[in-house]
């Protein structure tokens, strides 16, 4: 398990928007299936803070958060916050399952693969593992 950055860690202003099982049905069946990830439990609830935004300024993350209230369909203001996150704070971090291999395993298994992206379909003319070599 390694740390994966929610947002960007450098920009310590943060755009966190909170999900909760008591807030959200689908998101509690999730939970209990093993589909989603929660930052922290409370009594019953299951909370997942997801980092829709970072900034350098919190004047910066004010109009990033107006931006993103006008383009979705929550538009409620008290869903968000705003909060300070120096880059070493581990709430800037989930630990993800992380696959480590040597460039033989890489060149055996992996590279042989084909992608499917969720936008634009099977990546099969593209070599998108080439970097990693």
């Amino acid at each position: 398990m390694f740390d994966m950055p929610k947002s960007n860690p450098n920009k310590e202003f943060k755009i966190i928007r909170k999900y909760s099982t008591n807030d959200n049905i689908d998101y509690r069946q999730m939970v209990k299936e093993g589909r989603a990830t929660y930052t922290r439990k409370v009594g019953d609830e299951y909370i997942f803070d997801d980092h829709v935004g970072a900034a350098r300024t919190e004047r910066e993350a004010e109009d990033l958060l107006e931006v993103i209230l006008d383009a979705g369909s929550d538009t409620y203001r008290s869903n968000y916050t705003i909060t300070r996150m120096i880059p070493s704070n581990p709430d800037n971090y989930v630990k993800v399952p992380t696959l480590i291999a040597d460039n033989e395993v890489l060149k055996k298994f992996l590279l042989p693969m084909k992608a499917y992206m969720k936008t634009g379909g099977l990546v099969d003319k593209v070599n998108i593992f080439k970097s990693l070599i």
